[in-house]
């Protein structure tokens, strides 16, 4: 055996038992604090992505803020933000950042007044109304920072507010802005720019706008792995896959989905660096390899694959089909469908509550929601909602859901566990997200 070989096993035995050892110290915490069995397969997840960006050098202030991100990723799939806490300053010494949260408020962009509406998680009230521009659509938050960043349609401008509603700044846009998404990590925000084939990228710290041509591509859907620092971007009108890179802030590519397909939705796991895009048109979803940006599956979904979810924790991803009113469940260890699930019709959203391994379909046209047990992958229940739901948050620490209805100007909330509805609030006219 060659000195080389040797001194590779020697290694790969070094980082086994070094994997070993946090994985134990992981469940000492766990332990200690009386975290169900069941849980704990989410919790040392947790872990490994913070021993794996160690191992891969990230320290210091960037580490602080990465694992601030893995927190608030792990808390909105279900997980108790106290637990992650203690996991990562008792095992990996990482403190927490200082800096405000925005995960106790809600923000609603109401496109019909001009405004946003702030809701109180604690009180399910609304507890601000902020005037922004003109038909404000979509809304991204920074919960590091705690910035709230709300698209205004007809304006062509972004509206920058704090947690508590202020307005920092008006930042401009390209023609007709349609996605956004924060990497919390590198404190950008990036826009899709559906008329006018570019992406516009925010400081968050200046807010200053920079513009990334995407050469006859135009973005509607995004997605961040704040990982690899990528971003990628859905072209349903001329079939493309954008691919951006953050660090540079130029594009890398364009991938051809071919004619007839339309990439509606985008999403990322970033535990094995994949991507999953839905076609619309050819009834798929599309899987992407993040270390060479190229296709690697086009897996079978139902009629027109429209929204998109991933669970890394059980290895699945879902599709919600709006042509006819089903879930496809999608094995991504074998890249195959495992079942079909009805729901309601023109099912919209897809939200996970990944710590109780819950789905919730929010279908547009009947106005309720389908709870989806992904252990069985059937039916729990049919939540009646309000006229229209065409948006939904699942807020982990008050394990409640949040269903923006967007005809009748009223977000339905029930429990992430009994499926009741406990209230529906009040907002402005014509909403149309929530973050």
């Amino acid at each position: 055996m060659s000195a080389r070989i040797r001194g590779m096993k020697v290694n790969a035995g070094g980082v086994f038992n070094s994997l070993v050892s946090m994985e134990t110290q992981v469940r000492q915490v766990l332990n200690s604090r009386g975290v169900a069995l069941l849980q704990y397969p989410f919790y040392l997840a947790f872990g490994r992505g913070l021993w794996t960006l160690q191992r891969r050098g990230v320290a210091g202030e960037a580490l602080v803020v990465e694992c601030a991100l893995q927190v608030t990723t792990w808390v909105a799939r279900g997980l108790d933000g106290t637990i992650l806490n203690a996991v990562h300053i008792e095992v990996f010494n990482v403190p927490a950042p200082a800096g405000p949260s925005a995960l106790r408020r809600l923000y609603v962009p109401n496109s019909g007044d001009g405004t946003v509406s702030i809701i109180d998680v604690a009180s399910d009230t609304v507890v601000a109304t902020i005037p922004v521009g003109n038909a404000p659509m979509r809304v991204a938050v920074n919960p590091i920072t705690g910035r709230v960043y709300v698209i205004n349609g007809a304006d062509e401008t972004v509206t920058v507010l704090d947690a508590a509603g202020s307005v920092v700044a008006t930042v401009a846009t390209g023609a007709e802005p349609y996605g956004i998404v924060v990497n919390p990590v590198t404190n950008k925000v990036y826009v899709a720019n559906s008329a006018e084939q570019s992406i516009t990228v925010i400081d968050g710290v200046t807010n200053v706008a920079t513009t990334i041509p995407t050469l006859g591509a135009y973005p509607f859907d995004l997605a961040v792995n704040t990982v690899t620092n990528k971003v990628y971007a859905a072209d349903w009108y001329n079939s493309n896959v954008i691919v951006i890179d953050g660090a540079t802030g130029t594009l890398i590519k364009l991938l051809d989905m071919g004619e007839g397909s339309w990439p509606l939705a985008v999403a990322v796991n970033e535990d094995t660096n994949t991507i999953y895009v839905t076609d619309g048109g050819n009834d798929k979803v599309v899987a992407i390899d993040g270390a060479t940006d190229t296709f690697t599956e086009f897996i079978d979904a139902g009629d027109e694959a429209w929204s998109i979810v991933v669970n890394p924790a059980t290895a699945r991803v879902y599709s919600g089909n709006q042509g006819d009113n089903s879930v496809t469940v999608i094995n991504t260890l074998t890249n195959l469908p495992v079942a079909t699930v009805p729901t309601g019709r023109a099912p919209e959203v897809l939200i996970l509550k990944a710590s109780t391994n819950k789905l919730f379909s929010v279908n547009w046209f009947d106005g309720n929601t389908t709870v989806i047990d992904g252990a069985t992958n059937t039916v729990d229940a049919t939540v009646l909602c309000g006229a229209w739901p065409v948006s939904a948050l699942f807020d982990a620490i008050s394990d409640k859901v949040y269903v923006v209805n967007r005809d009748d100007g009223t977000v339905t909330v029930f429990s992430g566990t009994t499926n009741v509805v406990l209230t529906t609030i009040a907002v402005g006219e014509t909403p149309e997200a929530i973050a």
